[in-house]
């Protein structure tokens, strides 16, 4: 299920959620340090920011962000 779409372009998908940790997985990297932005939701999208912490290659070639709302 994809859940924001991404200002860089494309989509990712919420992993975890707690408090203001959230986790995502997206085709699109994200250093370290940087902002991930995108918006949450359908009709009624709200923005979504990501401090990145951590960002993570998969093996199919995706990548999981870490970091903080």
């Amino acid at each position: 299920m994809t859940d924001i779409t991404l200002a860089k372009g494309g989509f990712a998908d919420l992993l975890l959620v707690a408090d203001t940790h959230v986790t995502v997985r997206s085709p699109i990297p994200s250093a370290p340090g940087s902002t991930l932005q995108g918006l949450v939701g359908g009709d009624a999208a709200l923005p979504f920011l990501l401090k990145v912490r951590s960002c993570k290659k998969e093996p199919e070639g995706t990548f999981v962000i870490d970091g903080r709302a």
